[in-house]
């Protein structure tokens, strides 16, 4: 038998004198007026019991599976109004477990049921709501439940007030409220519907918005408000069909309010366009709807109220198209009209389509988080008030665009794009100062590179140029001097080139004069490969004999053929360094795990530094390792991108490209340099003779 053929009873004549020992034949409950637990608080199985206002008393079972007979005596009398959580479904009718505890069933007008942990699943029967003939109000709120009785409601006849959500139903009987005229507020939400019966309001001629109705107390003929959100719903594409009056809801032609967010929707259907001529929201947020044209955003009333963030939108065609006529008995298609347009959170690139006359009563664009990354005041709505472009790629705003924006009263949002910070931002910055501005996040309009408020520096921070002719003369002065110095400067160093050489490179001074070839003129090797010995077979077999063996023959350096025996080992490092024109970094998992491997890198990169000159060669062997497993300085020539890698398809050229030339051709062209130089010699001497 189920625990609640018998309630757990808290309630007792010692509570209206404020004490909380119970003299009733059941077991003593603990706690005091903001909770009881009955029997008590060691009990496995336990009820927590707490009053609420309006007489509604809270009842949350814990663990309630045993047997409650030593509580059912008790008396409950004074409520009206009870809220169950984490219960089981009762075995019987819940009027046969108000009866037990002392409560007329009839007297009964509010009843929620949240079975939390406990699954009610397919549990829900029709004897259920048995005798509740005065229930106003009923919630079945997450209980899992995946079947809907079809006379469950027919013995609440003036149930006023009916939430059905978070539920695993996927259809419901279209008899559902034949027997709840009185129904003034439903919400379905939160379940997995499929479908929605044709006629399932029929009979609800009192059905209306729960909110209106606080405000607006009036008799209803229809439907006004419907809340359809998060199921499973999905319309089949009607094509050219002006009213399809297989639409679900098309008997209800008085609504206002639709709310279809979170289902399956991939496109707008025809009937909310055309059909509702007092439709002022369509809330299709959450859905799959990846395209839209002209007619999908053209309603018969005014003022609606189009939500479609969250969707996959991707393209809009705003070019008009013929627009069908309906008949003249059926309503009188509005022109006159304004438009919100809500596409958060989509695919879209550009306002392409919005010049069109149709959206001359476009008052509010909101667009945040897409892909727009520029702003063609001709493509904005003569009629804007409202534009939020959050979130998107823009980087400035034309001239052209900031002319427009001052003309007009339009309110911005501006924030999170990436900002482009320079001298093309001074017209921007300027506008965003003026006072009147309606920018609503103007805080957060920050510069890309290093997010900065733009509004917390100064127009000579964004461009020192800024409006200073001052500024401009000396850099025109500075610029013609230095030209004028370069020019000098080439000429007597073509002339005297060859001792200015000898003296520079004797003070080790102005390094970057002298070329490579006459630094390198003494080096032993053309190259000294850095590697770890877990490669060595790559260097062995396949790089050292590539370079050795190809035209042109390079000669290398190697640790187990070219150092000395017995010798200090950074001392060889840093001997075969300075002894090779390049360093070959061999870079692998292996190479970052050793020590050596390391610390000749960092010789060879102390040498460049040194000579101001690029020496290293970096190969990369196998992935590119992360940068965080990199050396600083390592990690600079791979974000750089400064390395070739073994199996791209022109790896010889690209290697034999970065190294340097044969001994053979630098003594050529050293010879051939000093004959140059002797011939001007030859030729200065004539001169002066």
């Amino acid at each position: 038998m189920s625990s609640w053929l018998v309630l757990p009873a808290f309630l007792l004549w010692g509570w209206a004198a404020g004490g909380v020992t119970l003299s009733l034949s059941c077991r003593r409950c603990e706690g005091g007026p903001g909770g009881y637990t009955c029997p008590n608080s060691e009990s496995a199985e336990a009820f927590v019991l707490k009053t609420l206002p309006d007489q509604v008393l809270h009842v949350e079972c814990r663990n309630n599976m045993g047997d409650f007979s030593l509580l059912k005596n008790c008396n409950f009398t004074s409520f009206r109004k009870f809220e169950f959580e984490r219960c089981p479904l009762p075995g019987v009718a819940f009027g046969e477990v108000f009866r037990r505890i002392g409560v007329p069933s009839s007297d009964v007008k509010y009843l929620s049921f949240t079975a939390g942990s406990w699954n009610a699943s397919s549990g829900l029967e029709e004897w259920h709501l048995d005798s509740l003939t005065n229930l106003q109000t009923l919630q079945l709120v997450d209980n899992n439940i995946t079947s809907f009785p079809p006379a469950l409601l027919t013995n609440t006849p003036k149930l006023e007030f009916f939430r059905f959500i978070g539920n695993r139903v996927g259809s419901l009987p279209h008899t559902m409220f034949a027997s709840t005229p009185n129904l003034v507020m439903a919400d379905l939400g939160n379940n997995e519907l499929t479908s929605v019966p044709e006629d399932l309001f029929a009979n609800l001629t009192k059905l209306l918005n729960y909110i209106e109705r606080l405000q607006l107390p009036s008799p209803k003929t229809s439907l006004t408000y419907l809340n359809l959100g998060s199921n499973n719903i999905s319309f089949s594409d009607t094509g050219a069909q002006f009213i399809p009056y297989d639409f679900p809801l098309s008997n209800q032609l008085e609504l206002q309010h639709i709310f279809l967010d979170n289902n399956r929707i991939n496109h707008i259907p025809t009937p909310l366009n055309n059909l509702f001529v007092d439709l002022k929201t369509v809330d299709l947020s959450g859905n799959l709807i990846s395209y839209l044209e002209f007619l999908s955003i053209h309603f018969v009333s005014d003022g609606v109220k189009l939500n479609l963030k969250n969707n996959q939108i991707k393209a809009i065609n705003l070019h008009m198209k013929e627009i069908p006529m309906p008949t003249k008995d059926m309503y009188q298609l509005k022109t006159n009209y304004s438009v919100t347009l809500n596409l958060m959170n989509n695919s879209l690139a550009n306002f392409d389509g919005l010049d069109h006359p149709f959206y001359t009563r476009l008052a509010n664009l909101t667009i945040p988080y897409n892909k727009i990354s520029h702003i063609n005041e001709s493509d904005l709505p003569g009629n804007l008030k409202v534009l939020d472009v959050r979130g998107n790629n823009l980087t400035f705003l034309s001239d052209t665009t900031l002319d427009y924006l001052n003309v007009t009263d339009v309110v911005l949002s501006l924030g999170d794009n990436p900002w482009t910070c320079n001298c093309d931002m001074i017209d921007f910055f300027t506008f965003l100062q003026v006072p009147e501005r309606k920018v609503l996040d103007s805080n957060n309009i920050k510069c890309a590179s290093d997010g900065e408020l733009l509004l917390s520096i100064s127009e000579y921070t964004i461009c020192p140029s800024f409006r200073n002719p001052m500024v401009i003369v000396t850099i025109v002065l500075i610029t013609v001097f230095l030209l004028l110095f370069a020019v000098l400067g080439t000429m007597s160093f073509y002339k005297y080139k060859q001792g200015i050489k000898v003296w520079l490179f004797t003070h080790r001074m102005c390094l970057w004069a002298i070329t490579e070839d006459e630094l390198d003129a003494d080096k032993k090797y053309d190259a000294f490969i850095s590697y770890s010995h877990k490669d060595e077979e790559f260097v062995n077999t396949v790089l050292v004999p590539g370079l050795e063996s190809g035209n042109p023959k390079y000669r290398i350096c190697l640790h187990y053929r070219d150092w000395i025996p017995g010798e200090y080992i950074q001392n060889q490092i840093l001997q075969s360094v300075e002894d090779s024109r390049r360093t070959i970094v061999v870079l692998s998992s292996n190479f970052i795990e050793s020590v050596w491997g390391q610390l000749e890198f960092k010789a060879a990169h102390s040498q460049a530094l040194q000579d101001r000159t690029n020496r290293i060669i970096v190969i990369v062997y196998g992935q590119v390792p992360p940068e965080s497993e990199l050396d600083e300085k390592l990690r600079l020539y791979i974000s750089m991108k400064t390395y070739v890698k073994w199996g791209d398809a022109k790896f010889w050229e690209k290697l034999r490209y970065i190294m340097p030339h044969p001994q053979e051709l630098i003594q050529k062209k050293q010879q051939k340099n000093r004959n140059a130089d002797k011939l001007e010699l030859v030729k200065s001497n004539s001169k002066s003779v």
